[in-house]
């Protein structure tokens, strides 16, 4: 009996002593955060733990855990992903932790340290419509202050890809860039400045990209042409994103269409988005669209197509046809219409004077009568 029990915990130290020389043979894996990064505040920060390597195996799981300057916790954007990123949204220190596993369940983590400062760089402003129509040209312009250096550099992206580069000179610069865009939706424009002494500056603008599909200019307007006007709206033209409105029909506020609809701007002199010009005209930079809900009241419109002083409005209630049809008469109110003749020549009749040439004559087809 003593025999058997002595040969029972044999066994067991021979196992306990083969599991012990098993786990002692594996290498734990090697995590590699990357180096450490400042970047400036609002900046995306990358991260990559690509570098990490098991020398004995193969690493099976990543996990990422950071902390925030105030000692929270976030995730990135994939906390299990080797590749990952997040957005330094405030100023100070991040703790970036990155922790691996191998496949045989050992475990090693590394540290990386990321800060968020204020840029001491280059002072960037960058003005812009904030929406334009897909297919038109939309410019940009950068103001730029150097600081400590002279500027060398200005790089322009667009949502997030380098599509233009200039070189800078000078204490102080302001640069220009022209850009279309090809889809619809929100984007990105962005400008990076460096000075002779590497230290960088930055801004980014974001832009609302809709339709060229009519409105022109980014308005959804429900107009067939880039301008429009009429009896109960006032002379309405939209050039690059902005559109500007003539007050032609002396109403309080400004009359317009929206949406097909007409509807009244209130009190656009104290709107801090219109801006007042000469000759009673309003600029609003973005179009309509840029302009909150609240700064229009609806209109009654019977007609949904109104012509003033011989210009014809084109609304979405308008076939194809029915605007031919408008521009034809509003032609002949302002030339005149020709004179009628039968095949014979004998019943002529002259045509009706218009708003600034007279009908054709007699025996005339000439709708220019009045002219030639």
């Amino acid at each position: 009996m003593r025999a058997e029990a002595l040969l029972l915990l044999l066994a067991v130290l021979l196992l306990a002593a083969t599991g012990t020389a098993t786990a002692a043979d594996n290498t734990a894996p090697l995590a590699d955060a990357g180096v450490d990064q400042t970047v400036p505040a609002n900046a995306t920060v990358y991260l990559d733990a690509n570098g990490s390597v098991d020398p004995d195996g193969e690493i099976t799981s990543v996990e990422w855990t950071i902390q925030t300057p105030d000692g929270a916790t976030i995730p990135p954007e994939c906390v299990d992903c080797r590749r990952t990123e997040f957005d330094a949204t405030a100023l100070g220190q991040y703790t970036v932790t990155l922790t691996v596993t191998d496949d045989d369940g050992a475990t090693r983590s590394d540290t990386l340290y990321v800060t968020a400062a204020t840029e001491a760089g280059p002072d960037v402003s960058l003005s812009g419509p904030n929406s334009t129509a897909s297919g038109s040209n939309t410019t940009f312009t950068a103001n730029v202050t150097g600081d400590d250096a002279s500027l060398q550099t200005l790089t322009w992206l667009v949502n997030g890809s380098v599509v233009e580069r200039e070189s800078l000179a000078g204490a102080s610069s302001t640069a220009s860039f022209t850009h279309t865009f090809d889809s619809t939706g929100d984007a990105t424009v962005r400008t990076v400045v460096y000075d002779t002494l590497g230290e960088r500056g930055s801004a980014t603008r974001r832009v609302s990209v809709s339709n060229s599909g009519g409105g022109g200019g980014g308005d959804s307007s429900g107009c067939y042409a880039t301008w429009c006007g009429g009896t109960g709206a006032d002379m309405r033209y939209t050039v690059d994103g902005t559109t500007t409105i003539t007050d032609t029909n002396n109403q309080e506020g400004l009359q317009t269409y929206r949406d097909g609809d007409i509807v009244t701007i209130k009190n656009p002199d104290e709107n801090p988005n219109i801006e007042r010009g000469l000759n009673s005209e309003y600029r609003v930079d973005g179009g309509l669209n840029s302009l909150s809900d609240s700064a229009f009241e609806s209109n009654e419109d019977e007609n949904g197509r109104t012509g003033s002083s011989g210009s014809p409005t084109f609304s979405d209630n308008n076939s194809a046809s029915s605007i031919v049809q408008d521009a034809v008469d509003s032609i002949n109110s302002i030339i005149g219409g020709g004179g009628s003749n039968d095949d014979s020549g004998d019943d002529d009749s002259g045509g009706g004077g218009g708003e600034w040439l007279g009908g054709g004559g007699g025996g005339s087809s000439n709708p220019l009568g009045g002219l030639l």
